[in-house]
């Protein structure tokens, strides 16, 4: 054994009690002599084992090797020597590779090089060409289709955002071709690509627009066609046939029917609607009635006062109010919804110029700034709050002050009248459980209000600094106290359902708030889409539908009656322009001119058996309580649904040629070209005692 030698006084002293005697104590020997660990003794003398030497203070104590020359081990600039209890050193070398402080590796910056460990010797170091493109299509800047990317030595790349818009020299751009195209270049992102309209300026060089017409096409030239006022517009009266001509067209009468020029007169330009009868205006100021009796459809009563001057009909639940050309108003239909204006006839007899109403009242603004009111008073008949307690309710006060001038528009709910003036104040009456009533938020609304948006029975005003204030019953959206941060400021548009509001905000993203189960709460998938990119919403009863910038559309509420999308949201996930709503179902509008329908299906939410006919050229889309009817840009209209969804009995007579959809709550009504008005479904849905009233006059006779 090798090792080192203590003496044994020491080791007397130590282990034993040396007692100042010399090494040569003959009293020392193995027999007495206590070593302790790491440590025996050999002819009367301790001996430390190997790797251990004798301490200062005495004992054997493990030897650190590492102390000098690194060990052996060799450049400690390379490698790292570990000292073993009892042993030779570890020696290893050091990886400096190994990412330190800040990132940093062997060769700088670790995410600007590759470093290769060496042993023994510097690493090897390579610079990161972050400019490299990735599978998925990026580099160092971004997405590398967008960004020139310069490498740099060991630091970040120099990026510069591409001009995707510069033309080349075959006239492109990142959009297509530049001259249908206005290119707007987006940092990190492709081009904002908008098309240029072509038909905007000087009806695009096709001539004069009154016989020519100029239809934009997407990202292309436009295209120009004579127009077919045989098949757009009334143009020959009975007896006579449309011919149509390169610049207009002519009327050629019939055989046996040669006196006339053939032109059309006085016929039917727009049609109004109640719940359930139909009020046609002819262009010669004459009105035409048909449909429930009860709910509008018979004015033989006013006859005489409908037979010409009649500017505009409106109509509520089930009474209509035709505004004459003298300022005054005609009224019918039921009396206990506003058919009977007798006992203010006299502040209807001139100087309306306009009239809204609640599904039982109406109520008319006159050019002086005033309002005058009929109906059930109970719904806003009466200029006064009405309290429901005790049954059947009480006119508690009369609404005197704020209603004789200055009302600039009108609101309403289901209950209740909202009176927007031209100082920004709002003036309200009706049911006052329902928004008749506003005092708890009286000094919210002396001033500043804009718009008013209304569920069936609260209301929500708009202020021009961006806040919104809602009063009416607290189930329905009256109470904005969940979202009251939220709705404080930055809204740009209130939309509603029957009993939610959902606010706009100008970040485009929306607050909701009301009925839990009609939108007034977003589906916890929905949340993240509705915090920006939102420019419009829409509604059924119950469900809400929102159309983001992108095209696509997040929907939520009731999921049976449109707030669950899901089955269609591929279909959804682009390319929509706009959106319908029966009372139960969405039906999207695509860029394509195809519809996608969702909801409940015996509302219109199934449009599978039609889906053919609306895989292209719909134009725009009408409906009933339950049912939908499309118009194709051919003239053509194709339905689907429960009432008025079933349009086999006119089929013919929808085939071509119709101008423009009208409807009740189960009934439409297709006005044609030629003058003529096509009706299907119920309530309204039959015209056949005033078909010769609807049709044009004029045209040619046999004398």
């Amino acid at each position: 054994m090798t090792g080192r030698l203590i003496s044994s006084c020491l080791i007397a002293s130590l282990f034993a009690g040396c007692g100042g005697g010399s090494s040569d104590d003959p009293t020392l020997s193995c027999e007495t002599l206590t070593c302790g660990d790491n440590g025996v003794c050999q002819a009367d003398q301790c001996v430390c084992d190997e790797g251990f030497e004798m301490a200062a203070e005495g004992g054997c104590v493990d030897t650190n090797e590492c102390v000098a020359n690194n060990g052996g081990c060799g450049d400690p600039t390379y490698f790292s020597c570990a000292n073993n209890a009892g042993g030779p050193p570890t020696c290893a070398d050091l990886d400096e590779c190994v990412a330190g402080l800040q990132g940093s590796n062997g060769c700088g910056i670790a995410i600007h090089w590759d470093c290769v460990n060496k042993i023994g010797n510097v690493p090897a170091c390579t610079d990161v060409d972050e400019c490299v493109e990735d599978a998925d299509g990026t580099n160092g800047c971004g997405v590398a289709a967008h960004w020139e990317c310069t490498n740099m030595t060991g630091a970040a790349p120099l990026c510069v955002d591409t001009e995707d818009c510069v033309v080349d020299g075959e006239g492109l751009n990142e959009c297509g071709v530049a001259a249908y195209w206005v290119c707007t270049n987006v940092d990190d992102g492709a081009p904002l690509c908008e098309d240029i309209d072509e038909c905007l300026v000087d009806n695009g060089g096709c001539g004069d627009s009154q016989y020519f017409q100029c239809t934009n096409e997407f990202g292309a030239s436009q295209t120009c066609a004579s127009i077919d006022e045989c098949a757009t517009m009334v143009t020959c009266g009975p007896h006579a046939t449309c011919v149509n001509l390169e610049e207009g067209f002519e009327c050629s009468c019939d055989p046996g029917f040669p006196v006339g020029d053939g032109l059309a007169s006085n016929w039917v330009h727009t049609i109004a609607s109640t719940s359930q009868a139909f009020a046609a205006l002819k262009t010669g100021g004459g009105v035409v009635t048909w449909g429930a009796w009860y709910g509008g459809g018979n004015s033989q009563s006013v006859a005489g006062e409908l037979s010409a001057d009649v500017q505009s009909v409106h109509g509520n639940r089930q009474a209509f109010a035709a505004i004459k050309s003298d300022g005054s108003v005609v009224t019918w239909g039921s009396v206990d919804t506003g058919g009977d204006s007798s006992s203010i006839a006299d502040a209807l007899a001139s100087d309306v110029v306009a009239i809204f109403s609640t599904p039982d009242a109406f109520a008319a603004l006159k050019t002086d700034g005033s309002v005058a009111t009929w109906g059930d008073y109970s719904r806003g008949g009466a200029k006064c709050l009405w309290d429901p307690d005790p049954a059947p309710g009480l006119c508690v006060e009369y609404v005197t002050d704020g209603l004789q001038s200055g009302v600039e528009t009108l609101f309403s709910n289901r209950y209740a009248f909202a009176a927007l003036k031209s100082d920004g104040s709002v003036v309200t009456w009706g049911d006052t459980k329902f928004g008749g009533k506003n005092t708890s938020v009286a000094s919210l609304v002396a001033g500043g209000v804009q718009s008013i948006a209304a569920t069936e029975g609260a209301f929500a005003a708009l202020k021009t600094d961006g806040s919104v204030v809602a009063w009416g019953s607290k189930f329905e959206g009256g109470d904005t106290e969940s979202v009251v941060e939220s709705v404080a400021s930055d809204v740009q548009a209130v939309f509603s359902t029957e009993s939610a509001f959902a606010a706009l905000r100008t970040d485009g993203s929306v607050m909701v708030w009301g009925g839990y189960d009609t939108g007034g709460w977003v589906l916890p998938h929905a949340v993240g889409q509705l915090t920006s990119g939102v420019v419009t919403i829409y509604s059924t009863d119950v469900a809400f539908a929102a159309l983001k910038s992108d095209g696509s559309v997040v929907t939520w509420g009731d999921e049976t009656e449109g707030g669950d999308s899901s089955a269609v949201s591929d279909a959804l996930s682009a390319n929509v322009q706009h959106i319908y709503a029966s009372e139960s179902a969405f039906a999207a509008l695509k860029t394509d001119g195809s519809v996608v329908t969702w909801g409940w299906s015996e509302f219109g939410g199934d449009s599978g058996a039609v889906s053919d006919t609306l895989s292209a050229g719909v134009h725009t889309i009408a409906s009933t309580r339950s049912a939908f009817a499309a118009l194709k840009t051919d003239g053509s209209v194709v339905t689907w649904g429960d009432e008025g969804g079933d349009s086999t009995a006119v089929a013919g007579a929808l085939a071509g040629q119709v101008t423009a959809l009208y409807s009740t709550e189960a009934a439409f009504a297709a006005l044609k070209a030629d003058g003529s008005v096509v009706t299907w479904g119920s309530e309204g849905g039959d015209n056949g005692d005033v078909v010769d009233a609807l049709s044009p006059d004029g045209g040619c006779t046999a004398e």
